[in-house]
């Protein structure tokens, strides 16, 4: 015997497997399932399955769980904001919160002399600066810093003008030391009432005296604009830097006239201690060769002309 059941009433017939639940004839014993949306008309359903499909294709979600037409429906972003709308508003525009943060990345690449590339607001946000220079940032940080490259190019001319500024002081302090360095040792020299140079051993000590507190003032300046420059000037001390520079702005004649006024023992002794100073191999300096070269170069003459006498 064959049962004849009637569709409508069949328990195979849930709202899961039905396409429009309105065909659906409950008793008043049944209860529609937990976790279902209720839907008072075909309208309304339509409505809904629009919202969540728009809200899925936007990458977001629709939370609501009732769909009425007269009500708001409720919906959550890729990026977790949440807020309600109507379905005539939803067709018109997104979240509101991404459009606020979106305008307002646009604002901050504007006030920048840049712009913001993104359409929308999402996780990754793209910027391009008033030079062309392109970059991505993460939303919660795109207005931490502007465009890198752009901040390294000014770091870098900084850099380079300084160093320009930098050697024209060098270049003017060389030609005035070295103007002031020559008058000075031809009154040294030669007395006020003379032409006959001087060859008192006690004159050309006292003379050099004067002229290395005069070199050390100006090599005491140079020392401390090299310490200053915390990059290069590491694992050197001030008195290390201060010996290269004297020995570099000192003229070679004067350094010379002086070895010559030391009996040779002395002199040897006097190398060797420069030569721990400013020594390459003790001295980290970038210059510290420079100043060693030219003390045993007057050194090794020195030592020719006593050999020859």
């Amino acid at each position: 015997m064959i049962e004849v059941v009637d569709t409508l009433w069949s328990p195979v017939l849930t709202f899961k497997n039905v396409k429009d639940p309105a065909i659906l004839i409950l008793d008043d014993e049944e209860v529609a399932p937990k976790n279902e949306f209720s839907i008072s008309s075909p309208d309304e359903t339509s409505v809904f399955r629009k919202a969540q499909a728009l809200a899925e294709r936007l990458g977001g979600k629709c939370l609501s769980s009732t769909c009425l037409l007269s009500d708001k429906l409720r919906f959550r972003c890729r990026l977790r904001h949440q807020w309600e709308m109507s379905m005539a508003d939803l067709e018109q525009k997104w979240c509101p919160k991404c459009e606020v943060l979106l305008n307002k990345c646009k604002t901050f690449a504007g006030n920048l002399g840049g712009v913001c590339l993104n359409e929308k607001f999402e996780e990754t946000l793209h910027f391009a600066c008033c030079q062309g220079h392109q970059w991505s940032v993460n939303h919660k940080k795109f207005d931490s810093a502007w465009c890198l490259e752009c901040q390294q190019q000014e770091k870098d001319l900084f850099k380079k003008r300084c160093e320009e500024e930098r050697r024209k002081r060098e270049k003017a302090q060389e030609e005035y030391q070295q103007k002031l360095f020559e008058d000075a040792k031809r009154k040294a020299l030669y007395g006020s009432s003379c032409n006959q140079p001087k060859s008192n051993e006690e004159d050309v000590l006292a003379y050099f005296q004067k002229v290395d507190l005069e070199v050390e003032a100006v090599a005491k300046k140079d020392a401390e604009g090299f310490m200053a420059q915390k990059d290069i000037s590491a694992g050197i001390s001030f008195q290390q830097a201060l010996q290269v520079y004297k020995i570099l702005i000192m003229p070679e004649d004067i350094l010379e006239k002086y070895m010559m006024s030391l009996s040779p023992e002395i002199l040897k002794g006097e190398f060797r201690r420069m030569a721990k100073v400013i020594h390459p191999d003790k001295n980290k300096h970038p210059k510290a060769g420079n100043a060693f070269q030219k003390v045993h170069k007057v050194y090794e003459v020195v030592i020719s002309k006593f050999e020859r006498s």
